[in-house]
């Protein structure tokens, strides 16, 4: 609502900001394809495509992840709800789950996303132990976290800077992008994996009610 009143009020110093310095980056933002940006138009700036070329690219996948994204949260929501009279606590999970999603999509979709604004992996961490009593739910977790402590974006850039052809600079490019790489990864692990695996569980539960009566059925 902020940035709609803006634009009807400063027409022509919103655009300036939001097609213009915003995406260009510079003083303000920093550069649009440095390290530190993790965001979906950082990777694909550091891919230094030709314009028009590399914007359209951007705003391409930014459309399918924001749609695809946002749905899945939307879902997620949903079975929250649904499951709520039953499994509180998975419940609890799910939306959870959902605002991490939402928090990845913030700084994924964003023309700029810094490295600190992948705070939002800490509810992601959240989500993944949950209850703690699923150990490969607990895994994944420790996994992320472990990742995360490594300055890898770093790592990618250092190996760029070796110039050794193709050898540095394909694996150098990967890992140069690894903690918006891992956002991705976590925006689909909790929207498809824990989230099923979450509703199949709650399935499993309301059943068992209906398994145990009909076995005192048959045997009376």
């Amino acid at each position: 609502a902020a940035t709609l009143g803006a634009f009807a009020l400063l027409p022509h110093d919103s655009v300036d900001y939001w097609f213009g310095a915003l995406l260009e980056g510079g003083d303000r933002t920093g550069a649009v394809n440095g390290t530190t940006n993790q965001a979906i138009n950082g990777m694909i700036s550091r891919i230094y495509l030709p314009d028009p070329l590399g914007s359209l690219l951007w705003l391409l996948l930014a459309a399918i992840m924001a749609y695809v994204g946002f749905r899945m949260a939307r879902r997620t929501t949903l079975i929250a709800d649904d499951i709520w009279p039953d499994r509180p606590v998975d419940a609890y999970t799910l939306r959870l789950a959902a605002v991490a999603i939402v928090g990845l999509l913030s700084v994924l979709l964003s023309p700029v996303g810094w490295i600190h604004h992948l705070v939002w992996m800490v509810p992601v961490l959240g989500a993944l132990i949950g209850d703690a009593r699923e150990t490969p739910r607990k895994w994944i977790a420790a996994v992320t976290w472990v990742y995360f402590l490594f300055p890898l974006p770093w790592w990618g850039a250092k190996l760029l800077s070796l110039e050794q052809g193709l050898l540095t600079k394909i694996p150098g490019k990967i890992v140069q992008d690894a903690y918006g790489l891992a956002a991705v990864t976590m925006v689909f692990l909790l929207g498809i994996w824990l989230t099923r695996r979450l509703t199949e569980r709650a399935i499993i539960r309301a059943d068992a009610p209906r398994r145990e009566a009909e076995v005192d059925t048959l045997a009376l």
